[in-house]
């Protein structure tokens, strides 16, 4: 076991820089930094709120406008005749569904729009991170999200450069 671990270090050595001696340089990024203070994801953040306000009063409307029938339907229920009974029932169950499927659509359209803006950001950053490496020769940059890295020095995070740099290249 000793010898197959001593073997991949040896490899890995090799593969970063040719002799033992030579250190990797290594980087990190706090990606939900990142993303959170970029202009471009504050605009779509904004953007996407707007249209988030946009389809709620859609929404609020549509509820109200189906609460109104139910209690037009609660106070004159007993004095309908069967056949208007089971139309406005089927108007109801209808509403509940239309309504259902409007808040789902909203919510899927939402989703795909924040992932569409989020791919393209994450694409910039991509981008800049690597100019970013090789211009300061860094063989490793490591994304820092939750706990997939335990410690670095703080010397290592280049997070406030990357947001620099990304805000600078319009």
């Amino acid at each position: 076991m000793r010898v197959i671990v001593s073997a991949l270090v040896i490899v890995s050595l090799a593969l970063l820089g040719g002799t033992a001696s030579a250190e990797p340089k290594i980087a990190i990024v706090d990606l939900q930094q990142v993303l959170q203070s970029v202009d471009d994801a504050k605009a779509a953040k904004k953007i996407l709120q707007g249209e988030l306000t946009r389809k709620q009063k859609v929404l609020n409307a549509k509820q109200e406008e189906l609460k109104k029938l139910k209690e037009e339907y609660d106070s004159q229920g007993m004095l309908m005749t069967p056949e208007k009974k089971r139309a406005m029932e089927q108007r109801l169950q209808q509403g509940l569904v239309e309504l259902q499927s409007f808040m789902m659509e909203n919510q899927r359209s939402l989703a795909e729009a924040e992932a569409q803006a989020t791919g393209k950001i994450l694409k910039k950053i991509q981008g800049i991170v690597q100019v970013m490496a090789k211009k300061k020769g860094w063989s490793l940059v490591l994304v820092n999200a939750g706990d997939n890295v335990l410690y670095a020095e703080p010397k290592l995070d280049i997070t406030n450069e990357v947001i620099r740099m990304f805000d600078k290249r319009k």
